[in-house]
């Protein structure tokens, strides 16, 4: 068992790289045919004038498809290979990508220096509303699936653009709560597990403007171990349910950060959220998949 000290700079590295950092994905994805569904690269322009970027995968055939755009933790923008690694051989996404959707590993600029950048945002609405125009691709059916980081990024995208569902793995809701203050945030665990001592009115204030805007319905996927719980369980969580927003929330007990893309997980639970996240997407998605046929 890893030492508190090993643990507390796990969740330090965590922050800054993604949610999945130095950890082994123990159930394989599935694997399809690289000349049955190819790796794609997009680029867009954003509303600030930069250039989004993001990879994806298309079933065969010619569509209409359901999208779902990953999201992924950290600060820091992704590459291309570790994209192409993603959208190849996790089990989340590859799930998705056999049962029938367009599946989207997204990036973004790196805002460690500021969190409270909204740059990440432009980038996530640009690499979407791209998605949507692809012939292939109904626009009303596609949905953000984010994680940490990326999962605070789709609550916010909820409120900023028309998406059918969104689903998030432990948010990293200390960023639109403005909680994070630049460059370092070396105090980042100490504000997650004293949330209460550092949420201020004006923290408040973000996170009700925030939440009010939602207008899709999101799924929560959360562990029971990561201090995220203390920001989501005691703030969010509530304001959710008082602004009476479509949302649901299935608890993972002993799961660590990054379980949702099915880091250190066994197939049963990496079928649960599959499963779970499926199901939920499929109430909400006008064209529903159709599973990829392949030896």
């Amino acid at each position: 068992m890893a030492s508190k000290s090993e643990k507390d700079a796990r969740d330090d590295d965590v922050g800054m790289q993604g949610d999945g950092v130095g950890e082994k994905i123990e159930t394989p994805g599935i694997a399809i045919p690289l000349d049955l569904s190819p790796v794609q690269l997009i680029k867009a322009d954003t509303k600030d004038g930069k250039t989004a970027e993001a990879s994806y995968r298309m079933p065969p055939g010619k569509g209409l498809f359901p999208a779902i755009v990953f999201i992924h933790g950290g600060m820091l923008f992704q590459a291309a290979d570790k994209r192409e690694e993603d959208l190849v051989s996790k089990p989340i996404h590859t799930r998705f990508l056999s049962s029938g959707y367009v599946t989207v590993a997204s990036t973004f600029r790196t805002f460690r220096e500021n969190p409270s950048d909204p740059g990440r945002i432009h980038d996530s609405e640009a690499i979407i509303e791209h998605i949507k125009k692809l012939p292939q691709v109904d626009p009303d059916s596609v949905a953000v699936f984010g994680g940490s980081g990326g999962g605070d990024c789709a609550l916010q995208l909820a409120g900023r653009i028309d998406l059918a569902a969104i689903v998030a793995g432990e948010p990293a809701t200390i960023l639109l709560a403005r909680m994070l203050p630049p460059p370092d945030q070396k105090n980042r665990g100490e504000v997650m597990k004293k949330v209460h001592k550092y949420y201020t009115k004006e923290n408040e204030r973000l996170v009700k403007e925030t939440i009010a805007k939602i207008r899709c319905p999101v799924l929560i996927l959360h562990g029971d171990q990561h201090p995220l719980k203390y920001i989501n369980f005691e703030i969010i969580v509530p304001e959710l349910k008082a602004a009476h927003k479509d949302f649901e929330l299935k608890v993972y007990p002993g799961m660590r950060h990054g379980f949702y893309w099915g880091n250190k997980v066994g197939p049963e639970v990496v079928n649960d959220i599959f499963n779970t996240s499926a199901q939920f997407l499929a109430k909400h998605i006008r064209t529903k998949p159709t599973p990829i046929k392949f030896d």
